[in-house]
């Protein structure tokens, strides 16, 4: 899918930047705000840096792959995912972040994906040390997994997205944390479990989980262009218009949760974290 911005006059001669976003296709809600973002971001930034032709390019990769094509800057030279401490040494992964977050850490407030059999188990919880004693289930290489253990939870991460569903269904695990911006839309792609699976409720975990974008570090104008445009969407308001927008339902969900655990994150810069407003109370966390 092509997106582009022109320019009248000498500007419109230059030649546009290009963007080739990856989007892996598995949660739709999610990846539309991203790309949404990213167009918004590129829009307010045509008068300083010129045309773009923006390429949305959706595969199912492994994180270490799309790591891999980002930095290489070819096929893919931007993405949207949670920040993450990055070696400069490592040759597989040089990618530059743009240290201004999306999302206002909505990717770190967790639903509960459950069996519909434990459900009273779930409904009884009420303290952290209770979840502590079930095992959540994560994705290989998933940045959260060492934040989980730190803090005292165990985690079962051999699976990959595509079989975390399927493996809770089979008792392999007892809860798989997802956002809440992407829980409803990855239970529906496996219709056939709808019956055994669902959404614990009242319950939520939360810990600090902001998501940034990467740009390939062949690409350094385009990670000025996306810093410069995030900040200009913030100050504007129109990047929190954005994500009320197409987060509304799950903003409202959240603020009805009483049962909310939340965990510390010390390794995330302080720049970094936004609060995030609930309609009709702050998001206040138990421990």
């Amino acid at each position: 899918m092509l997106a582009g911005s022109l320019l009248a006059g000498p500007q419109a001669l230059a030649a546009p930047m290009v963007v080739r976003f990856w989007d892996w296709g598995r949660t739709p809600s999610r990846d539309a705000f991203q790309y949404a973002a990213l167009k918004l971001v590129l829009d307010k930034t045509t008068s300083g840096f010129g045309p773009y032709q923006l390429t949305r390019v959706r595969g199912d990769f492994s994180t270490l792959r799309v790591r891999r094509e980002v930095s290489e800057g070819v096929h893919l030279n931007v993405q949207a995912g949670p920040w993450r401490p990055l070696d400069p040494n490592d040759p597989l992964d040089q990618r530059i972040p743009v240290n201004v977050p999306l999302m206002d850490g909505l990717l770190g407030y967790r639903f509960l994906l459950i069996r519909r059999e434990d459900l009273p188990k779930f409904q009884a919880i009420t303290s952290a040390a209770q979840l502590k004693a079930m095992t959540a289930g994560q994705g290989r290489g998933w940045t959260e997994v060492d934040l989980y253990r730190r803090n005292g939870y165990r985690v079962m991460d051999s699976a990959d997205i595509k079989t975390l569903i399927p493996m809770l269904a089979e008792k392999r695990f007892d809860y798989f944390p997802m956002s809440v911006v992407e829980i409803d839309s990855a239970l529906a792609l496996y219709p056939a479990l709808s019956s055994r699976l669902m959404v614990a409720p009242n319950l939520m975990i939360s810990y600090p989980f902001p998501t940034i974008f990467y740009v390939s570090a062949r690409h350094p104008t385009l990670a000025r262009r996306l810093a410069t445009g995030l900040v200009i969407a913030q100050k504007d308001g129109s990047l929190d218009e954005l994500l009320h927008r197409h987060f509304h339902k799950e903003l409202s969900a959240m603020a009805a949760v009483t049962r909310h655990f939340s965990i510390p994150s010390p390794d995330v810069p302080a720049r970094l974290l936004r609060p995030l407003p609930l309609p009709g109370r702050s998001a206040a966390a138990s421990h």
